[in-house]
């Protein structure tokens, strides 16, 4: 709702403007959090704090690539300042881990392990941000008590049924005439709350499963898949296969991992590698 909390303009920063966003802070926040997380995990199941730090940076470095390449991928644009499609930074950013998960030489599914739930939490975290920027992962329009419509929106409207619906009045001159400004299902806020919750459950139970390493990763990937799946039929983003969208695919793709991977490792008590 609130794209930008400190406003440095006119100035400019290599030809963009100044500002404190949210989605950046929350963002942040999000990273902070795992972070958090991560330096108490790993000291408590006997594995390297300083590989906290390590982790952090390279999901930050993949992550930030991988969403920007998702995006000209599906959408044929670009832009340095925006521009950013999660599971495309799930993707990049799950492989710079790996990489340094390898190479530091951890037991690798104690680590993952200990990243899963943490992961859910950053997103949902970050998931805020999206929702204060209004940058277009906002869902269809609604008519339930907790719809809502944006003081400002860095996108302030959209095609549904071939009807166009603005977000906010907040745009030059206002809306055209005969536009419908209308409240939209606050997705984001949904994807928070589910994200919170799937934490939750997953970091109550997350010493019961230490003894079979790899399968609370599992259950964070079932978890994400379902999750994002759900949420994609209250958005509008278009359709590629059936009447699924590119995110609920790559969801059902996730989904079976986390199964497969569940069933696979749960045998595997006591392995810790």
């Amino acid at each position: 709702m609130y794209p930008r909390i400190i406003d440095f303009s006119p100035i400019n920063l290599f030809g963009f403007p100044l500002a404190i966003n949210s989605y950046g802070v929350m963002i942040a926040l999000g990273f902070l959090a795992v972070l958090y997380g991560l330096s108490r995990e790993l000291p408590r199941k006997g594995l390297s704090e300083e590989l906290a730090s390590a982790i952090i940076v390279s999901a930050f470095v993949g992550g930030f690539l991988g969403a920007k390449l998702y995006y000209v991928i599906e959408f044929r644009q670009w832009s340095l300042a925006s521009g950013f499609v999660f599971y495309g930074g799930l993707i990049g950013g799950t492989l710079a881990v790996l990489i340094t998960v390898f190479r530091s030489k951890n037991p690798v599914w104690s680590v993952i392990d200990t990243i899963g739930p943490l992961l859910i939490l950053g997103y949902g975290i970050g998931r805020i941000g999206c929702f204060l920027a209004g940058d277009g992962c906002y869902g269809k329009p609604g008519d339930l008590p907790w719809c809502v419509t944006f003081p400002e929106a860095l996108a302030t409207h959209f095609s549904y049924q071939g009807v166009i619906y603005y977000v906010t009045a907040n745009v030059p001159g206002g809306i055209p005439d005969g536009a419908v400004l209308t409240p939209v299902h606050p997705t984001p806020i949904y994807e928070t709350v589910i994200s919170c919750f799937s934490f939750g459950l997953l970091w109550l139970f997350r010493r019961k499963l230490e003894c079979r390493s790899g399968v609370l990763f599992g259950l964070t990937l079932l978890a994400m898949g379902i999750e994002r799946f759900t949420v994609e039929f209250w958005r509008i983003n278009q359709k590629y296969v059936w009447l699924f969208s590119g995110a609920q695919v790559i969801s059902l793709i996730l989904i079976s991992i986390g199964i497969l991977l569940v069933i696979y490792r749960w045998p595997k008590a006591q392995l810790q590698t």
